[in-house]
C-alpha cells in the first residue's frame, strides 16, 4: 500500500485485477497511463477517501439519500474526481469484486458492444476503453446518478442552504447581544 498514487483529478478510472499475488486494482489516469496497485478496489477507495478527508461511509449514506440508490451509489471523493460503479469482470470466486469504479469526468462516450460478453464500451478521455458488462441503459443510470451526487440534494423552496442557516443563528446571536446591552443601559 506504499504506492504513491496521482492527483484525484488524474484518475480516471479504478478496475479490479487479479494477478499472481491475489486481487489487485489497475488504476488508470486521465493520460491512459495504468499502474497496479498492489490492495483491492475497497482499500484503495478508503484511502482515496482519507486523502480527502472524507469518511467513506457517511459519504456513501448522503449519497444514497441524494439519489435514492442504496448500493452502488456514485462517490463525489472532490471537485474533479467523481467515482460511479461499473461491472467490469466476473468473479472466479465468490466474493471476489467485480466493480470497477470510473471517473464522471473522465467518461468521452460510451457504446453497445455486441459479440462477446461485453455489453457495453466506455471511453474515456485519453482514448482508452473499458468494456463493462452492464447494457448501456444502466451504465447510463450510473451515469446519471453520478451527475445527481455531484449537484447536490435539491433543496425545498425559500431554502438558502447551510449559509441561510448561519446568517440567521448570527443574527439572532447579534439580537440577543443588543438585547443584553439594552437591558444594561436601563
Amino acid at each position: 500500500m506504499s504506492e504513491r498514487l496521482p492527483l484525484p483529478e488524474k484518475i480516471a478510472a479504478l478496475l479490479p485485477t487479479y494477478t499472481a499475488g491475489g486481487d489487485s486494482t489497475s488504476l488508470i489516469t486521465t493520460e491512459g497511463a495504468t499502474a497496479l496497485v498492489s490492495c483491492r478496489i475497497r482499500s484503495l477507495l478508503l484511502r482515496l477517501a482519507r486523502s480527502q478527508a472524507k469518511d467513506l461511509t457517511a459519504l456513501k449514506r448522503q449519497v444514497a439519500c441524494n439519489t435514492r440508490q442504496n448500493i452502488l451509489q456514485p462517490l463525489p471523493l472532490s471537485a474533479g474526481l467523481v467515482l460511479f460503479p461499473v461491472k467490469t469482470r466476473r468473479p472466479r470466486v465468490p466474493g471476489d469484486p467485480t466493480t470497477g469504479y470510473i471517473n464522471l469526468y473522465a467518461v468521452a462516450g460510451l457504446h453497445k458492444h455486441t459479440g462477446s460478453v461485453c455489453h457495453t464500451v466506455i471511453t474515456l478521455s485519453s482514448g482508452m476503453e473499458i468494456p463493462t458488462l452492464w447494457s448501456p441503459a444502466t451504465v447510463n443510470r450510473h451515469l446519471l446518478c453520478a451527475r445527481l451526487a455531484v449537484a447536490g440534494p435539491p433543496r425545498p423552496a425559500g431554502s438558502r442552504g447551510e449559509l441561510g442557516v448561519t446568517l440567521n443563528k448570527l443574527t439572532e446571536v447579534i439580537y440577543e447581544i443588543l438585547a443584553w446591552k439594552q437591558n444594561q443601559h436601563e
